[in-house]
C-alpha cells in the first residue's frame, strides 16, 4: 500500500507533509535527515509527538496550549498568595563553586550545564530551535562524537552546533555509517557532518570540541595522518576547515560532550529499529561538500565581477564628467576671446 503521508522529524522544517515532493525538500542534502511515510495522518502524527514535535492546528498542539494555559495560571495563583509563597516556590541558588578550582574551568562547566541536561531529550536527530537560527556573522560551536560498537564494527556518529554567545541549540544531527567502521572513522564524520551543517546554516566563524586527542590534533595540523583510510576523512575535514573564516578546535573532557555521546549511539540504534535506514557514506559527503563549495566559489565570483562592473562604470561617468567640464571651460574662454575681438572692430558708418 502507498504512503500517503509523510512525517519529517529531521529537516530543514520537521512536520508533516501530504506530498512527496514536500517531504523530499525538506530532507534532501539535509545532513542526519530523517523522515517515514505512512499509509494515515493519525500514525504520522503519533510519530511525530513520539519524537517530540507539535503539528500546529492538531488536538495534540491543543492540549500543550491547554496545559501551557494551566501551568500560567497555576502561577498566577502562587503569585496571588503573597511574598512567601513565592519565596517558597521559587528554587534554590547553586553554591559558589569552590575557590580551589581555576576560574577557567568554573566556567567551562557552567557553559556546559544546559547541553548536558539536553542530552536526555528524546528528540534526535530533530532539533527545537531549529527555526531561531543565529544570524550571519555569529559564532557556532560544534560539539561532535562518535561510536563503533566493535572497533570495527557498527558505527554512528552525532553533532551538535549550539550558539557560542546564548549556548541555544541550533540543529543536532546522527547518522549510521556501516556494519565496519573504527571509532576514529565515526569521529571523523561526526565532524565532517557538522562542519558541513554550519556551513549550510551560513555560518563563518566556528569553535570545535571534540573528546579525541587524535581528531582535534590532526586536525590543527599538530599532528601526522598516518592511517591512508583517515587520510581521506582527514582530507574532507580539512577541505571543510578552510571555508571558515574563523576556526578553532579544542580537546574537551568526555563529560563535557554528552550529547553528541548519546546521538552517536542513538544513530546506531536508529539503524537497528528501522527508525533511520539511511546510510553517511564519505564519498557522498565530499561529493556534496564540493558542490557546495564550487557554488559558493561562483557566487563570489559573481559578485567581484558586480564590484569590478559598478566600480569601472563609476570611473566612466566620472571621467565623462570631467571632460565634459573641460569642454565647458574651453567653450566660455572662445566666446570671450570673440566678444573682445567683436568689440575692437571698427564700426562701419
Amino acid at each position: 500500500m502507498g504512503k500517503n503521508v509523510y512525517a519529517v522529524v529531521a529537516g530543514r522544517r520537521p512536520g508533516l507533509y501530504k506530498k512527496w515532493e514536500d517531504c523530499l525538500l525538506q530532507v534532501k542534502g539535509f545532513p542526519g535527515n530523517r523522515y517515514k511515510g505512512f499509509v494515515s495522518e493519525q500514525e504520522a502524527l503519533r510519530y511525530l509527538q513520539e519524537n517530540g514535535i507539535t503539528v500546529p492546528g492538531t488536538a495534540a498542539a491543543a492540549a500543550a496550549a491547554a496545559e501551557g494555559g494551566e501551568a500560567a495560571a497555576a502561577a498566577a495563583g502562587a503569585r496571588g498568595q503573597g511574598a512567601a509563597a513565592v519565596a517558597a516556590a521559587a528554587p534554590r541558588k547553586r553554591r559558589a563553586p569552590s575557590s580551589s578550582k581555576p576560574a577557567a574551568e568554573v566556567q567551562h562547566q557552567r557553559q556546559r550545564r544546559q547541553p548536558e541536561a539536553a542530552a536526555a531529550a528524546p528528540a534526535a536527530g530533530a532539533s527545537s530551535t531549529a527555526a531561531a537560527l543565529p544570524p550571519t556573522g555569529r559564532v557556532l560551536r560544534l560539539e561532535f562524537d562518535g561510536a563503533s560498537k566493535r572497533n570495527p564494527g557498527p558505527a554512528g556518529f552525532g553533532a551538535v552546533l549550539y550558539d557560542d554567545a546564548t549556548n541555544t541549540e541550533v540543529a543536532r544531527l546522527c547518522q549510521y555509517m556501516g556494519d565496519l567502521h573504527t571509532n576514529n572513522q565515526a569521529e571523523y564524520a561526526g565532524l565532517i557532518a557538522g562542519l558541513q551543517a554550519a556551513l549550510e546554516l551560513g555560518c563563518s566563524r566556528i569553535r570545535v570540541h571534540g573528546d579525541s586527542t587524535l581528531i582535534i590534533r590532526q586536525v590543527m595540523g599538530e599532528w601526522r595522518v598516518k592511517n591512508e583510510e583517515l587520510q581521506r576523512y582527514h582530507a574532507a575535514a580539512d577541505t571543510l576547515r578552510r571555508r571558515f573564516e574563523s576556526f578553532e578546535a579544542r580537546q574537551v573532557l568526555r563529560e563535557y560532550n554528552k550529547v553528541a555521546d548519546a546521538l552517536s549511539n542513538q544513530a546506531i540504534e536508529d539503524y537497528r529499529s528501522g527508525a533511520n535506514p539511511h546510510l553517511w557514506r564519505l564519498d557522498e559527503a565530499v561529493a556534496a561538500a564540493s558542490a557546495a563549495a564550487a557554488e559558493a566559489a561562483a557566487a563570489a565570483d559573481a559578485a567581484a565581477v558586480d564590484v569590478a562592473a559598478a566600480a569601472g562604470a563609476d570611473a566612466a561617468s566620472a571621467a565623462v564628467g570631467e571632460e565634459a567640464a573641460a569642454a565647458g571651460a574651453g567653450s566660455g574662454s572662445s566666446g570671450g576671446w570673440l566678444r573682445d575681438a567683436a568689440a575692437k572692430r571698427p564700426r562701419l558708418e
